[in-house]
């Protein structure tokens, strides 16, 4: 995969409310630096996932 796709999968994944699309992009271990968060991609996962319900018309528009 190459770094130019990474941007509109990452909108594709919050547009189309899939998360499980993070999979592709997010390292296993990823670590956010937050102290008072747990590391790992499935924190992400969440964050996004509970953003989307509240938000639920927000999209991400990729200009090229």
């Amino acid at each position: 995969m190459s770094n130019k796709h990474l941007p509109r999968l990452f909108a594709q994944a919050l547009n189309d409310k899939r998360v499980e699309l993070f999979d592709e992009f997010i390292h296993p271990e990823y670590n956010n630096h937050n102290a008072y968060v747990e590391p790992g991609p499935a924190v992400l996962r969440h964050s996004f996932g509970t953003t989307s319900t509240h938000f639920p018309t927000r999209k991400l528009r990729w200009r090229t």
